[in-house]
């Protein structure tokens, strides 16, 4: 009797989790795409410090031109080594799942997402949304 009752605890934790996290991701959109102060915030993000830029363009040009779809399969591919080796198939999978998921959530949400025009950003108003983000979510 005690493991079916830890095992609905460890499910209403994770239910509770999941909505905690799909009302994060409802304030970060409300604040920072549905309105012009957070689209100017997340311009000045985007075309960062002028002044400091050309410091550091050419390393974060680097960086996310690593996190390339390349790299995510190279992910896959270490993790599922890694977790067959040790003979825990089931993780191995459930790990590509994970991270094939949280992609392809990613890219369906900057699809569904709408970016009201508030004029803000000319230069990125053809880019589409920039949240979610591809980078933070690999």
């Amino acid at each position: 009797m005690r493991g079916r009752a830890g095992a609905y605890a460890a499910g209403a934790w994770l239910v509770l989790v999941a909505a905690a996290q799909v009302a994060a991701l409802l304030a970060v959109h409300r604040v920072f795409v549905g309105s012009v102060r957070g689209q100017r915030l997340d311009t000045v993000a985007l075309t960062g410090n002028v002044i400091g830029r050309r410091h550091i363009e050419g390393l974060v040009d680097t960086v996310l031109d690593a996190v390339s779809a390349v790299s995510l399969l190279a992910a896959i591919v270490v993790i599922g080594f890694i977790a067959v080796a040790r003979g825990r198939l089931a993780l191995a999978m459930l790990a590509t799942v994970l991270i094939v998921g949280a992609n392809a959530t990613t890219q369906v949400l900057k699809k569904a997402i709408v970016r009201p025009d508030f004029g803000v950003d000319g230069a990125f108003t053809g880019d589409g949304n920039s949240l979610p983000s591809g980078h933070a979510t690999v």
